[in-house]
């Protein structure tokens, strides 16, 4: 079905009552069914030193992919794959690099960073070939005029700082390298970026050098006439998502498909300190096997929604997006076929000690594909739930920008309707402090139930 078709599908579906008496009775009765007494036995292992903070790629990791498998395997899911694993190649990035750029020697990352999949064989004649060059302003480049019908293979910009660039304009034109000569070059960035070791290739990215401008002796006018990149050689590392799913009960639906998902990854070991990551993302993770788990109890009694509900464990998140950009490249289940991702990311912690009710929940992008599928959810969670949906972070001028943060941005880019589910930072945010004794099982339930009752509902 394509989307278009498949908004007004859902959208007369609207017109109807969210749930009949007898699935409103049937979804509660499934609903209670989730215990955060076996929340708190997933999180146990999954957040353990034993599993040496879940890096992607790393022996942790493999242990907790091992032991998602086995809960799949367990509680009877159906696999779409060789034992429920999609593996897939990620690479160590590039820890030394230098870009002359009209001769000038720049240093990575002291003069300049970039995004993109390099390997030692890139040198001038790939990154710029006979189509030329321009160089502009970044207000130019935004206006529809520019940036959707110029056909040149690179463009110089200057630009104030990396953190004006809009990456969704980006990747909508159609140039392949672009040179952002920065006024502010913001290096600790870059120190940071070098810090993260995976990258990922793709079969034809985009490539962006970010400059500073200070180290150049003049704003290039329309040429490049000598561009070198000298790069160390990419060492191979495999990764793999952990997925399975339950059939739909209805002949005519089953093969369409409501995705939860859930990244598993975390950041490993640093300085000796394991990051064994509980809230960030053992809790999202755990709520998704527990979900499975009573989905498929509602499946055995032949009460489970029409549609069919897969569920995904990403890995590579914390690197960027990797496991879910990798499924949306490589689908299980085709894209087109695919109703909706509902993402379950930190949902075990509140919102340092701002949040007034501890049981309220962020919702993430909700609105961003369609407004029916947006009220729709909302009716849902306002007659199912007692949890307050907070739209702080969904904001579209919000500095966090969370909305391209989490595995369901790799969904809703393709034009899938998506929701993040968040439960908020905190001061152990990405810190070796993030474990287990810390974690509020409450609020896991309770948002496990409305992610429940939503599926419940889309998968109907």
């Amino acid at each position: 079905m394509n989307q278009k078709l498949k908004f007004l599908v859902l959208s007369l579906a609207f017109l109807n009552p969210i749930f009949s008496q007898t699935e409103k009775n049937s979804a509660k009765k499934y609903a209670d069914l989730v215990d955060s007494v076996k929340i708190r036995e997933y999180l146990t292992i999954l957040a353990s030193d034993s599993l040496e903070g879940r890096n992607t790629g790393d022996l942790g990791q493999k242990k907790a992919a091992e032991y998602i498998q086995k809960h799949f395997r367990k509680i009877g899911l159906d696999s779409l794959s060789n034992g429920y694993l999609q593996q897939f190649p990620l690479y160590k990035k590039n820890k030394s690099a230098t870009l002359y750029f009209n001769k000038i020697k720049l240093t990575f990352p002291q003069d300049f960073g970039y995004h993109g999949f390099f390997d030692s064989e890139y040198n001038d004649t790939n990154l710029v070939n006979e189509d030329g060059v321009d160089a502009i302003s970044w207000e130019k480049f935004k206006t529809d005029s520019y940036y959707s019908k110029v056909k040149l293979n690179s463009l110089i910009i200057t630009i104030d700082s990396y953190l004006d660039v809009d990456f969704d304009l980006i990747k909508r034109s159609k140039i392949k390298h672009f040179f952002f000569l920065c006024k502010k070059y913001n290096e600790s960035y870059f120190t940071r970026f070098n810090e993260d070791e995976l990258t990922f290739s793709t079969k034809d990215p985009q490539r962006l050098f970010f400059i500073n401008l200070k180290k150049l002796k003049s704003t290039p006018k329309k040429e490049l006439n000598h561009l070198e990149l000298k790069i160390n050689p990419l060492d191979e590392v495999l990764t793999e998502n952990v997925l399975a799913y339950i059939e739909g009960s209805d002949p005519n639906l089953k093969d369409e498909f409501v995705v939860i998902s859930a990244h598993y990854d975390h950041l490993g070991i640093k300085k000796g300190e394991i990051y064994n990551g509980a809230d960030d993302n053992g809790s999202g993770t755990s709520a998704l096997l527990e979900l499975a788990r009573v989905f498929q109890e509602a499946k055995l009694k032949g009460e489970n929604p029409k549609r069919s509900i897969l569920f995904i464990c990403f890995t590579g998140e914390e690197h960027g997006l990797f496991g879910s950009l990798y499924y949306s490249l490589n689908p299980l289940v085709p894209l087109k076929k695919t109703v909706a991702d509902f993402n379950i990311d930190m949902i075990g912690r509140k919102d340092d000690d701002k949040e007034k009710n501890q049981f309220s929940v962020f919702v993430i992008g909700s609105d961003k594909i369609s407004m029916d599928f947006h009220k729709k959810q909302e009716e849902i969670a306002r007659n199912n739930s007692n949890l307050h949906l907070d739209y702080k972070y969904n904001d579209v001028n919000d500095k966090e920008k969370l909305y391209y943060r989490s595995d369901h941005y790799n969904f809703a880019k393709n034009g899938i309707p998506s929701i993040f589910y968040f439960g908020g930072f905190h001061k152990d945010y990405h810190e070796a402090s993030d474990d287990i004794e810390k974690i509020n099982f409450t609020k896991i339930k309770s948002i496990s139930e409305l992610v429940f009752y939503t599926v419940w509902g889309f998968g109907n």
